[in-house]
């Protein structure tokens, strides 16, 4: 299990010998953390973490410095991986995607959809290829999901997905969590503050 900490250090914890050993730290908070395992399609097992820093870092063996350290723009809020492609979305309505072979400069790169701050986010499944995504989704602070086809970004979608205020002048629930179902392309949950999942298709 691996932990990501306020004081910007990255930790593993050992379940089975119960031990908790320090892989390595950010200058500030780490938002997300990611485990990349070789199963799963990446070169080699390992960690990515995205911090308020404003970098993410990889981290394949315990030690004081990542094997990879990509400087972003922005504060990271969100991230997910589909080997080999890592996205990072954040402050300022920042979205990122990186080529974790060649990882020091984005592929892709645009503004959310969303008015409002990212909460979550994740990569879709294409249809054709698990390997290459179809594109994204992301949760807002104010309710929202938006969907972003890298193919075309002004088909960008933006869609209420949690439930109106229960009183005037209360605030939309945030979506919380947004994931794909990687045995059906296309197709992926929201999950928002006012404890209702929905489910969306991404053409």
């Amino acid at each position: 299990m691996a932990l990501g900490g306020g004081d910007g250090k990255l930790r593993v914890w050992n379940l089975q010998a119960g031990a908790i050993q320090e892989w390595g730290a950010h200058q500030q908070s780490i938002k997300e953390v990611l485990a990349l395992r070789t199963q799963d399609g990446w070169n080699g097992d390992g960690f990515a973490t995205g911090s308020f820093d404003k970098t993410v870092a990889l981290w394949t063996t315990p030690g004081s410095q990542p094997a990879v350290k990509i400087p972003l723009l922005f504060k990271v809020f969100a991230m997910d991986g589909m080997a080999p492609y890592l996205l990072v979305a954040g402050s300022d309505r920042h979205v990122s995607l990186y080529d974790m072979r060649k990882c020091q400069a984005a592929v892709w790169a645009e503004y959310s959809p969303l008015q409002w701050q990212t909460r979550c986010a994740c990569l879709i499944p294409g249809k054709n290829s698990a390997q290459e995504p179809l594109g994204f989704a992301l949760g807002g602070v104010d309710g929202s999901l938006g969907a972003v086809p890298f193919s075309n970004c002004s088909q960008a979608r933006r869609l209420c997905v949690t439930s109106p205020p229960s009183s005037p002048g209360a605030s939309r629930c945030a979506v919380n969590a947004v994931r794909r179902l990687p045995e059906l392309p296309g197709k992926i949950l929201a999950g928002g503050g006012d404890g209702r999942i929905t489910g969306w298709t991404v053409d």
